[in-house]
C-alpha cells in the first residue's frame, strides 16, 4: 500500500484524535515524572495535529494544495509545538532542518519555522512566566 506523506490520513477526525491522545499521554507521563524525552513526542504530535488542520483547510482554501504549503504547516506546528513548552526556538529550528528529507526546500520552509517557533514563545510567555524546564541561578 502507498502512503502519501502529505496526507497520511484520510479525514480529519484521525489525526486530531490521536493528536489529542498523545497530548494527553504526554502530559501524563510528564506530570508523573516517568523517564524519558518530551521532544520528539512534541514534534510528533505537532505533525500529527498539522495534518488535521491540512485535512480541514484543504476543501475551503486552493492554496492549501500547493506543494510548499503542507510541508510548511507541519514544520510550523512541529516548532511551535516544542517551543511552546521548551522555549528553545533555535535549537528546535536547527533539530528540524538537521532531520529533514534532503528534498525539502529547507530555504523556503526555514524561515516560515523560525517566525513560528519565535511566535510560539511569545505567545507562550504571554500565557505562562513558568517554564518546563527548571533552571538555576
Amino acid at each position: 500500500a502507498r502512503v502519501d506523506p502529505n496526507l497520511p490520513f484520510a479525514g480529519v477526525a484521525a489525526p486530531l484524535q490521536v493528536g489529542m491522545a498523545k497530548f494527553v499521554a504526554i502530559a501524563l507521563a510528564a506530570a508523573g515524572g516517568f523517564p524519558g524525552g518530551v521532544i520528539f513526542p512534541l514534534l510528533s504530535n505537532g505533525a500529527l495535529l498539522s495534518h488535521a488542520l491540512i485535512a480541514a483547510v484543504r476543501p475551503l482554501l486552493p492554496l492549501a494544495t500547493s506543494s510548499l504549503v503542507a510541508p510548511l504547516m507541519v514544520m510550523s506546528f512541529m516548532a511551535s509545538t516544542l517551543t511552546s513548552i521548551t522555549r528553545t526556538p533555535l535549537a528546535t529550528v536547527l533539530i528540524l532542518a538537521l532531520s529533514s528529507s534532503g528534498m525539502t526546500p529547507l530555504s523556503v520552509l526555514l524561515p516560515g519555522v523560525m517566525m513560528a517557533s519565535y511566535v510560539s514563545v511569545w505567545v507562550s510567555d504571554r500565557l505562562s512566566s513558568d517554564s518546563f524546564f527548571s533552571y538555576s541561578e
